[in-house]
This record gives C-alpha cells, structure tokens and sequence, in this order.
C-alpha cells in the first residue's frame, strides 16, 4: 500500500515533523512519499499548481497508479484539491487539522504589504477550491482549539462537513492546531490516531 502524504505550510523538513513521525509508527509496512514543496526549502517560491503537478506525477509513475493521500494543515488542504482535480489518482484521503478558507483568512483583509507571500501566490490561492469538493473517501480530523490564525476555525470546517459527503468528521475537544495530545496518544476524546488511520484508509 502506498501512501502520498503532504506536510504543513512553513514545515521544511516533513521527515522531523510530528504528523509524518505519528503517520509512519501508524502505517507500518505501508510505503509513504513525503515530498517537501517549498522550492529549495525556500517558503516564497512555493507553488500550488507545482506541487499538485508534481504529485499527480509521483503517483502516476507508482506501480498501481492510485495511492492514499494523508495531508497536514496546508498539506491537506493540497489533498483535497488534488482529489478534486483528479480523483482517478486517488485511493481514499485523511485530512489532519485542513487549513482552508485560505484566501479569506490570511489575504482577503489585508493590504498588499500585509501579505506574507508573493502576490503571484495569492493570486494562485484564490484561483483554487476554498472548501475543495469531496469526491475520494475522505475523513477529515480537526481540533475544536484550532483557530484561524493555526489553521481555520472550527466553524470552517463544521461549515465544510455540512455540505459536503466526507466519510467521517472527527471534531476533538482539547486538541490544537498541532492535534496535540491527541497525535502522541494523550488524553482527547475520539479515536485515536491509529485507529483513524486504519478506518480511514482500510489499513
């Protein structure tokens, strides 16, 4: 089985993050590409349209060409889109904590000189889904303490969920942006992160 997975906006390094470390403990024996899409570890020259090119490549060149798609913040946000846009590459999707909204939140309210990307990227941000359609088995996780300025608030994603077919909504009391301490196994009610995976994805 293989998994793509796509990490947070600002993570450089996705193999010392928390999610990916949580995600490989969790899918042992699967095979997970964990691209980094910052263009030279360099967060201004990140492209959307690049990345999702370049992923639907990965996958395509992958023995079954089709693979699971798990994604973190910004990183599944990507997924989502990715499945919208081509839903023959993907298998089944897990969203952890979704950032999305993304034009509204960090630059529909602000100047120009606000921003902090380049504008061709904001231009890029609005041309995308703001709430992606769901057409993969999706299940989506988020924390009730994550808020706009982590990800998106809460009523966001409830707001999304309403409206579209995810297979499961996994909405967490007490747990942040970072999905702590729900992601290490600490006290939160739901699930537990093993058990998403396994449910979410048919492991």
């Amino acid at each position: 089985m293989e998994i793509l997975y796509l990490h947070g906006f600002g993570q450089f390094s996705p193999e010392s993050t928390p999610q990916l470390q949580a995600l490989r403990a969790a899918a042992f024996g699967c095979r997970i590409i964990a691209p980094a899409y910052h263009r030279d570890g360099d967060v201004l020259q990140t492209s959307i349209g690049t990345t999702l090119a370049e992923a639907a490549a990965t996958i395509e060149a992958s023995p079954q060409r089709r693979m699971h798609l798990v994604g973190y913040s910004f990183g599944a946000w990507l997924c989502a889109l990715l499945a919208e846009h081509r839903p023959n590459l993907v298998e089944r999707v897990l969203l952890l904590a979704p950032a999305i909204d993304n034009y509204e939140r960090n630059y529909a309210r602000k100047t120009a000189s606000e921003w902090h990307m380049p504008r061709d990227f904001a231009v890029e941000v609005q041309s995308h889904s703001a709430r992606p359609s769901i057409t993969r088995p999706t299940t989506l996780v988020h924390g009730l303490l994550d808020d706009d300025s982590g990800g998106s608030a809460p009523c966001r994603i409830s707001a999304w969920a309403e409206n579209q077919p995810f297979a499961a909504v996994h909405l967490l009391d007490g747990v942040d942006h970072s999905l702590e301490p729900w992601l290490s196994g600490g006290a939160a009610t739901g699930p537990s992160f093993a058990q998403v995976l396994k449910e979410s994805l048919g492991l």
